[in-house]
């Protein structure tokens, strides 16, 4: 179902003032267990050991991608001051590809059609924000759903 390659890691900097810090999240799957879980790594870029902690253990893949994403976005805002230096991504892009990859998963567990896909991914690609917050409310309770069967 989900594959390695279904891992995901963000490397945070933050430059502001005199702070030079680093925020790594890890979103890792268990070969024993198949289960998911999202691991953090904080602290100074230089100097000092890392503070280190996990976030969720043992989850499903959508509940961990979902801690995951919620974590990255928590820490890339102008307020936190932290940068992606993983990827190319503007955070409103990464948003939009957490939100795709859960809408797949939500896809396969047959809680939507494929006409309703088409429609959120175009409310997801909105220039609007109201139409993208909508889209991904939509999605996290299409999720919430799916993880009340499970657990």
């Amino acid at each position: 179902m989900n594959n390695l390659k279904d891992a995901r890691t963000a490397k945070l900097h933050c430059e502001m003032g005199t702070s030079d810090k680093i925020y790594d999240i890890e979103l890792k799957k268990d070969l024993n267990t198949g289960l998911w879980s999202v691991y953090f790594e904080y602290g100074a870029r230089t100097g000092k050991n890392p503070t280190t902690g996990l976030k969720v253990k043992d989850v499903a893949y959508a509940e961990a991608l979902k801690v995951y994403g919620k974590l990255v976005s928590s820490k890339v805002n102008p307020r936190k001051g932290y940068r992606d230096k993983t990827t190319k991504f503007h955070i409103a892009d990464f948003h939009t590809e957490i939100l795709k990859e859960t809408l797949e998963f939500v896809k396969r567990n047959k809680l939507i059609s494929p006409g309703e896909k088409q429609k959120l991914i175009a409310l997801l690609e909105s220039s609007d924000s109201e139409s993208r917050n909508l889209a991904a409310n939509i999605i996290d309770t299409k999720v919430s759903k799916v993880l009340s069967y499970v657990a």
